[in-house]
């Protein structure tokens, strides 16, 4: 039997949960990120545990991956696993954010279109502003990305089937997100001057910092 063993690239931060197997060996388990498989041992000293949950959150996950016998192939092949489970980390690029979200345009020719499209104009350079920007007073592309999905990282398989949209709502006065629909919504009269836009852009993404955390 297996036991996947979690570290964090912050690891020495987060709490430990100390594992005794029969033989007296000791193993270490933290989380969030696969990083190798250990032999699973058939007796438990959870009593270094900040919660019991932790460890059986662990536990129904080695038992659904020893259904599928995945977990056999875990250990014969630890370091193709490793690399699927931590793929190197792909780049957030303006061009990466302004591909992934997908305008949701009214019809040609409208008023509201025109208004749009110029709020998505102040978008775009306000991205490419922003590269290569180190942390400061101003948002880094991670923290555009952490606003608008709740990740500050690209999922190794993506975002699943939802489209990241961007739309625009006449009733509200600030930028908001939905990270569940992956949804950007606009005010529909927001600042097509570049400072005012960069002003209540920032805000709102500044503003959203350690409400979602790190995922």
């Amino acid at each position: 039997m297996f036991l996947i063993h979690f570290c964090s690239q912050n690891s020495e931060s987060l709490p430990v949960l100390t594992v005794r197997s029969s033989s007296g060996a000791y193993c270490l388990v933290k989380s969030m990120s696969f990083a190798m498989i250990v032999g699973f041992p058939n007796h438990l000293d959870a009593s270094h545990s900040p919660t019991k949950s932790r460890w059986w959150k662990l536990e129904q996950l080695r038992r659904g991956l020893a259904m599928q016998k995945f977990s056999t192939l875990m250990e014969a092949f630890p370091e193709i696993v490793h690399k699927a489970f931590n793929p190197p980390e792909r780049k957030i690029s303006s061009s990466f954010i302004q591909d992934l979200f997908v305008p949701r345009l009214s019809p040609v020719g409208s008023n509201k279109r025109e208004v749009e499209e110029a709020v998505l104009i102040i978008w775009i350079r306000y991205l490419q502003k922003l590269e290569g920007q180190e942390d400061g007073d101003t948002p880094t592309l991670k923290d555009v990305m952490t606003f608008l999905t709740g990740s500050d990282s690209v999922p190794p398989l993506g975002f699943g089937d939802v489209q990241p949209t961007i739309r625009f709502d006449p009733d509200i006065l600030l930028p908001t997100v939905s990270t569940c629909a992956l949804t950007l919504c606009f005010p529909l009269n927001f600042p097509t001057e570049f400072d005012k836009f960069k002003e209540k852009m920032d805000f709102a993404i500044l503003g959203s910092q350690g409400f979602f955390g790190q995922l």
